[in-house]
């Protein structure tokens, strides 16, 4: 459920921002890349910040599931130490539930 809710809160994220692409390429956070579909989700969600400072409580929560998402890859498992369980897949959906009302 953490990988599938890190999923949906990048395709959000990235949904709003090419709303606004033009603004998004101009922001100070925005990597040197052009194409947004080719940001990852760290950028997706530090520009949509720097776009709209009002949403910087989805920032913090976001990143938190970028990081438990990545644990898709086993070597990031056995590098953070970090396990998931039902509570933190609870989470992920909440911040996804966050991420969608907030944006849409």
């Amino acid at each position: 459920m953490i990988i599938l809710s890190g999923s949906a809160i990048e395709a959000i994220l990235l949904d709003r921002l090419q709303t606004e692409a033009a603004k998004a390429r101009l922001s100070s956070k925005a990597p040197r890349e052009p194409d947004l579909a080719r940001w990852d989700l760290a950028q997706l969600i530090d520009v949509t910040v720097d776009l709209w400072p009002d949403l910087a409580g989805v920032e913090k929560l976001s990143h938190s599931v970028r990081g438990y998402r990545n644990l898709v890859h086993p070597g990031n498992e056995i590098r953070t130490g970090l396990t998931v369980a039902r509570e933190e897949a609870r989470i992920a959906l909440e911040v996804l539930n966050l991420v969608h009302r907030e944006l849409s």
